[in-house]
């Protein structure tokens, strides 16, 4: 096998290890993130709802044999959890109701 063959082929089997990580998390299966592996730098690509997501989808990357570092380009992108009495969407169950006089 040609060293290019040899090395896309490692592409390929660290890519799915790392997405395998990812599918086998329970708070991370359901969230669609892409990866890229290149040179020892794995690439993290899509969208969370939160910013914990996205530091334990770094988190996990790391912990893959091969990957020397890992550029996280996540977007955490807040999804509304619940409405408040004005029917306007929230992100923090927390906050309280906007009114609007």
């Amino acid at each position: 096998m040609s060293p290019e063959r040899e090395q896309g082929a490692q592409t390929r089997e660290i890519e799915a290890a790392v997405e395998a990580c990812l599918r086998g998390s329970s708070e991370l299966a359901e969230c669609a993130i892409a990866c890229e592996f290149r040179e020892g730098i794995l690439t993290l690509r899509g969208r969370v709802p939160t910013y914990f997501l996205k530091q334990a989808a770094r988190s996990l990357a790391q912990r893959v044999d091969g990957v020397r570092a890992v550029e996280n380009r996540i977007d955490v992108i807040p999804v509304p959890i619940c409405e408040g009495d004005d029917h306007h969407p929230r992100t923090d169950p927390g906050e309280a109701p906007r009114r609007i006089e």
